[in-house]
């Protein structure tokens, strides 16, 4: 029997992924670095998540898993109070965001002189999306003037297509246009942006994920 080649799976193969970052609690109101209404766009991302797991997928969550003496807290210098702390409850995924038991979980901002704002840097998020034959992603979460920004640039300049879901985001806005000019920034660099809603309806027209018998 001959070999299938790349073309022959192409339509198996995952072409997508939805990367969720840092819906953690310390980013979340009540937290200890609070994004102004965060938790209002877990509803959206949780159907997202769940149609991405319907057509069989991929979903990436990210998470900043700070030492205790991180380089960006206010403490060792930097212009953050202490966050995501590794192992406290702060640093866990709030609880309303559905983290299925399989999640892949990419941890950044481990080491305590390296601060990280993007989920790739630091990580090996391009290496699985390439194994997984990942071309677009998809990017939610907080904040959007920061690691969503910098995660979305980095998407970009790995050369993956790469959607910013402007529903599905909320910035810091230390400077009332932060978010704005966050979005003009990825924009420029060759990002595109796209909603929920229009994700959600292209995942309906895609054939069903198959499944081995």
């Amino acid at each position: 029997m001959p070999t299938r080649g790349i073309a022959d799976r192409a339509d198996v193969e995952p072409k997508r992924a939805l990367i969720v970052v840092d819906i953690q609690r310390d980013f979340c109101p009540g937290g200890s670095l609070p994004v102004a209404d965060g938790d209002e766009i877990i509803p959206a991302v949780n159907e997202l998540i769940g149609a991405f797991e319907r057509a069989g997928l991929p979903v990436f969550f990210t998470r900043d898993w700070h030492p205790k003496n991180h380089v960006s807290f206010k403490a060792s210098g930097g212009p953050w109070p202490p966050h995501c702390v590794q192992n406290t409850p702060g640093a866990s995924f709030h609880p309303a965001l559905v983290v299925p038991a399989d999640a892949q979980v990419i941890d950044k901002g481990t080491l305590q002189a390296e601060d990280a704002y993007s989920g790739f840097q630091g990580t090996d998020l391009a290496r699985k999306l390439r194994g997984l034959g990942v071309r677009q992603i998809y990017v939610a979460g907080l904040a959007t003037d920061y690691c969503v920004k910098n995660t979305v640039l980095d998407g970009a300049a790995q050369g993956f297509e790469t959607y910013v879901l402007t529903d599905c985001v909320r910035g810091v806005n230390l400077k009332r246009t932060d978010s704005a000019t966050a979005l003009r920034v990825m924009l420029s660099r060759g990002a595109k942006q796209t909603t929920s809603s229009r994700l959600l309806k292209s995942l309906a027209l895609r054939p069903a994920a198959r499944h081995p018998s």
